[in-house]
């Protein structure tokens, strides 16, 4: 069975808060299944509709269990395994977390490491969007609907900075190599209170967002080269040593580089589309 995965740009005004749309189809049928997919912490909170009959089902001690039709996923600092049946088709968003926190004005703390209902998160406002995307013939359409509810909700919103939202930016930026101590005199602010900050919004620490950003960017890296030596990826994001890099890789993977990587060579690439 054959998964197809692409991305979508996403508009400018709403650039500082979704990083792209995506999509993913499977051919085949209904009885058919993927082989396991592994979705991991890369520091981004997804927003996922499912748009065909069949739900992709979520795996937890070797059981499958259907995802809903309309979620979305918190800070995670582990990886799900999931499998999608064949004839089956999801869409969805991928949100930079202090945007979706300034966008809806909700912490995600309250499922970290888990998921939550759109029609719980989004309230009264969702019913029309699920149905609608769900009803769109194409990912063309899907982004337009789905633009159009985010748009709205930032002309309600007005965002405002603060140091939480700098501090997300700064570590994303830095590539996850920018200590807490300089992230806090950088914004003028202490330590405990980046702490309470990231603890109250996100459910994690500055420190571990620090290292899942290093994590996705390493991963990131993983996915461009064509010839890898783990001593050198190691240092060039910064890890002590090629053990530390490894073990870190494993917390968050939840396998070696080395099982991640024959993942991915058996896997297509997402294609860039729109």
């Amino acid at each position: 069975m054959k998964v197809t995965s692409r991305e979508y740009p996403v508009s400018p005004i709403l650039k500082p808060y979704v990083e792209c749309y995506w999509s993913q189809q499977s051919d085949g049928t209904p009885q058919e299944y993927s082989s396991m997919q592994r979705c991991l912490p890369l520091g981004m909170s997804e927003l996922i509709f499912q748009v065909g009959e069949i739900h992709q089902l979520g795996i937890v001690d070797e059981i499958g269990n259907p995802f809903p039709k309309a979620y979305i996923e918190g800070m995670m600092d582990e990886s799900v395994l999931w499998q999608m049946p064949g004839a089956s088709s999801i869409f969805g968003a991928r949100l930079k977390p202090e945007g979706l926190i300034q966008l809806f004005r909700r912490p995600l703390a309250y499922f970290f490491n888990n998921f939550v209902l759109v029609e719980d998160f989004f309230g009264y406002d969702s019913k029309a969007l699920i149905d609608n995307i769900q009803n769109a013939a194409t990912d063309r359409e899907r982004i337009a609907i789905l633009e159009y509810f985010l748009i709205s909700q930032l002309k309600q919103s007005k965002p405002k900075h603060n140091y939480f939202t700098e501090a997300m930016k700064k570590i994303r930026s830095s590539n996850g190599n920018i200590s807490i101590e300089t992230l806090s005199k950088t914004l003028y602010v202490c330590e405990r209170q980046l702490q309470r900050a990231f603890k109250v919004n996100l459910g994690l620490s500055p420190k571990t967002y620090q290292r899942i950003i290093r994590f996705s960017n390493t991963y990131n890296s993983i996915l461009q080269r064509e010839a890898l030596n783990w001593a050198e990826l190691a240092q060039q994001y910064d890890y002590a040593d090629q053990a530390h890099f490894i073990r870190d890789f494993k917390q968050f993977a939840g396998a070696t580089p080395n099982v991640v990587l024959n993942e991915i060579t058996s896997k297509a690439k997402p294609v860039l589309s729109y």
